[in-house]
């Protein structure tokens, strides 16, 4: 019987990454063909939409969006220091 849950749960998970994989080529497809990506309904396992879980993985940090300013203010200070006008 746990075999038979495990091979379930197994199988959904596996089913769930096989909808992530396919969403992503067919937006790859649509960019390598130059078309305009469909707002598609996005599928959902679990509670939460597919799509909605992508985007959180992409963003910046407070951290790192500090990280970057600081970043560009040195090459600023160190061009301005060069005399150079521009980067």
């Amino acid at each position: 019987m746990a075999d038979n849950r495990l091979i379930e749960l197994a199988i959904k998970g596996l089913e769930v990454e096989k909808a992530r994989i396919e969403e992503e080529l067919a937006d790859l497809r649509n960019q390598r063909d130059g078309r305009a990506m469909k707002a598609a309904a996005p599928s959902t396992q679990g509670g939460a939409s597919i799509r909605a879980r992508a985007r959180k993985r992409g963003g910046l940090t407070l951290e790192g969006r500090k990280r970057l300013s600081e970043l560009a203010r040195q090459r600023w200070v160190k061009s301005r220091k060069l005399g150079k006008s521009t980067l």
